[in-house]
Order: C-alpha cells, then sequence, then structure tokens
C-alpha cells in the first residue's frame, strides 16, 4: 500500500514482460536479509529460536526425502506436468492496496496446483502480508473473496474516495479478521509467516520481519500495522504493535518484497511490470498481472488507481480473474517447472 501511493507514472516496458519465458530468479534468504532487515524482537514478545527454525526446516527436507514426491501441476492450458522441488516452495507477495483481489486469484490457482501446502512459507508486505497469515491459517480464496467484496461495499458507500479514504479502513479491516482467523490463528502463522512493518520510532526508520505473535489479537496488530497509512488505514499517526508505533511495511522500500524461508522463492506483486523500477522490484518478480500483455486491458493510471480507491463488484471479479490467468500462465511456462524442480 504504501510504497505504492505515488506510483501513479508509467515506466518504459521491461522486455521480460513480453518475453514468453522468464529467467526465474532463485532468491537467496541470506542475501536479501542484509542491510536494514532484522527479526522484530519487541519486549514481551517469544520469537522463533535457531532451534525452532532448525527443526521446521528439517522436518519439511525429511518428509520431502521420504516421499520423494513428485508436485503434479493441476491442468494448464491443454496439458499438465509434474515437477519434482528441491525442497519446498516458498512465496512472497509484495504490497498491493486495494489491489488485493489479484492476489486471491492467484492463491487460488496455487492451491488447485498443489503448490501451497500446510507447510508452505509465505510471506508478504501489506496486503500481501493480510493474504499470507489468512493461507497460512486455512483461510479459503472464496472466503477471502466473500469478505473483500464486502469490505469494498462498506467503503464505496461513504461516497467519494477522499471519504473513503478517511482513516475508515482499520475498524472494518480488524471486523474482517477477527471473523477470518482462527482463535489460535497465531500458531498456524508462526513458523510459516513472515510479515513486514516499518518502526517509525525509535529513530531512524527501520524495517523488521515479524515472525511469531503471542496470540490472535497479536497477529492482527501485526497486520493493520503492515497496512498501516495514517489518513487511509487510520485516522491515527501510526498503529501501536507492541507499544511502537508503525506503519506500512512497505515503507522501507526492500521490504516491499519481504524475504521468504527458503531459497527457491516465487515472488508475486499485484503491480504490473511497468511500475517494478519505481518500486525496487524489478526483476524480483516472476508472477505479476501484465505477464501476457494481451490479457492486461488497462492503462497504468487506470489500474494502478485501484491502490486506494475500492474497485466494484465487476471490477472486483476481473482483478480476481486476472489473478488466476496470471499464474496459470506462470504455471505453463518451462520456467516455473525448472524452479519447481530443481532436485534433478
Amino acid at each position: 500500500m504504501a510504497a505504492s501511493l505515488g506510483a501513479a507514472r508509467r515506466c518504459s516496458q521491461n522486455s521480460t514482460a513480453t518475453t514468453s519465458v522468464r529467467r526465474v530468479e532463485l532468491c537467496s534468504l541470506e542475501a536479501r536479509a542484509q542491510g536494514q532487515r532484522r527479526h522484530i524482537a519487541f519486549s514481551k514478545q517469544p520469537k522463533l529460536t535457531p532451534q525452532h527454525m532448525d527443526r521446521g526446516s528439517a522436518r519439511r527436507n525429511l518428509q520431502i526425502l521420504r516421499e520423494s514426491t513428485t508436485v503434479t501441476v493441476a491442468q494448464v492450458n491443454s496439458g499438465s506436468t509434474s515437477v519434482v522441488p528441491a525442497e519446498p516452495l516458498s512465496f512472497s507477495f509484495s504490497a498491493s492496496g486495494l489491489l488485493f483481489p489479484y492476489y486471491i486469484g492467484v492463491i487460488e490457482v496455487l492451491l488447485d496446483a498443489g503448490l501451497i501446502t500446510d507447510e508452505t512459507h509465505i510471506a508478504g508486505t501489506s496486503g500481501g502480508g493480510l493474504v499470507s497469515a489468512c493461507i497460512a491459517n486455512g483461510v479459503q480464496p472464496q472466503q477471502l473473496l466473500d469478505t473483500v467484496c464486502m469490505l469494498y461495499e462498506n467503503l464505496r458507500d461513504y461516497g467519494s474516495p477522499l471519504d473513503a479514504f478517511a482513516g475508515r479502513l482499520e475498524g472494518p479491516l480488524r471486523l474482517a479478521l477477527a471473523s477470518l482467523l482462527p482463535t489460535d490463528a497465531h500458531l498456524g502463522a508462526a513458523g510459516r509467516t513472515s510479515i513486514s512493518v516499518t518502526q517509525m520510532w525509535p529513530p531512524p526508520m527501520s524495517g523488521d520481519i515479524v515472525t511469531s505473535w503471542s496470540s490472535k489479537a497479536d497477529l492482527i496488530d501485526c497486520i493493520v500495522a503492515s497496512c498501516y497509512l495514517p489518513g487511509f488505514l487510520g485516522s491515527k499517526p501510526a498503529a501501536n504493535f507492541r507499544e511502537r508505533p508503525c506503519w506500512d511495511g512497505g515503507m522501507i522500500r526492500e521490504n516491499i518484497l519481504p524475504p521468504a524461508a527458503t531459497s527457491t522463492t516465487v515472488n508475486i506483486s499485484a503491480f504490473p511490470s511497468d511500475t517494478f523500477e519505481t518500486f525496487g522490484l524489478n526483476e524480483r518478480v516472476q508472477i505479476y498481472p501484465n505477464i501476457v500483455p494481451e490479457n492486461f486491458p488497462y492503462a497504468a493510471l487506470d489500474y494502478m488507481k485501484w491502490i486506494g480507491v475500492p474497485p466494484d463488484q465487476a471490477e472486483i471479479a476481473a482483478l480476481y480473474t486476472l489473478g488466476r490467468d496470471s499464474a496459470k500462465h506462470w504455471l505453463s511456462q518451462p520456467s516455473s517447472n525448472d524452479l519447481v524442480g530443481m532436485a534433478k
């Protein structure tokens, strides 16, 4: 949400957006964890220890070795593809603003393809953090879509986009998360989800990656903080997360696409490729709205307005369908099979 509000300008179309087979970048967690990224460790909050992380990684790797798993990708276009993962795939979702329905379509295809399981690690910033926490807790795409439709309708009922911007989103968002997430949502997300937030105080402003939570309420506070922009999500100067003032995780450029738990990560953005330079995404994204340019019928300004202006029912359906089509196209490419089948 954050880094996106001023990004209406069009950038030159990257040649990779028109290439039928994209080179898939293997994102190293260690390399991406440098700089300002650090795991958040606010007071009175347990966090995952290295031993916990080791056991989780070992358990996932052992399962793959034991089962010699072949992941069958759901039928894409005219054929089906079977691929063997070298290690668990992770997924990272960038900030999205109100383009969130795009992610729901992507997630649905990845779930149907068997690429997201109950152990898959999912990271996210802002809207991406929201989707990661929900999917880690078994919230189904249709549940998310229904909730988003009601949430956006609530915003549109207040008239002009400026009325929707007037700090009204936090309350409905908290109610929606309280309804969607189970009582033990903090346990479901721990070890499977990373959410970025921007800590505004004490200075300097820093980007933090949160991986564990003490309660469902703590997880919801984290999601709200990851999405928070004053005057948009809420009326306060900042979100209060663990007694620290925080803003949208995308305020730190490097955290707009946060690191996931494995080196084999698929990066996903709701922003078209001609905005990647603006957001610092560049070659890091594998699934994005104009992955097939002829299937992307929008001018940049017309599409990017949905970052802050709630789309109507027909536009929500179009974003959802665009997400499905983008994920299906990615799955149909040899490069995606290479990424998932690195065991060979």
